[in-house]
């Protein structure tokens, strides 16, 4: 095994479970953001980019994606 492969199953195996639930939801969050690209006012999609954002620190994009929220339902009730 060459020592740049040793290191990266070092670094693997170093990531505590926290780390790894947090690059879940980092992947999740792109994934969600595509899927608002083709259709923005997709309320589950936006609920679901504001837990994966949270999820991962992103207050920014939790907090743009609950503002777009609010728009979607108030434009419901018009």
């Amino acid at each position: 095994m060459m020592p740049a492969q040793a290191n990266n199953m070092l670094d693997k195996s170093s990531s505590t479970p926290e780390d790894a639930l947090r690059e879940e939801a980092r992947q999740a969050l792109e994934t969600f953001e595509h899927i608002l690209e083709i259709m923005p006012d997709d309320q589950g999609t936006l609920e679901a980019v504001i837990m994966a954002a949270g999820q991962c620190g992103e207050r920014e994009k939790a907090m743009k994606a609950r503002m777009r929220l609010i728009e979607v339902l108030e434009g419901l009730n018009e």
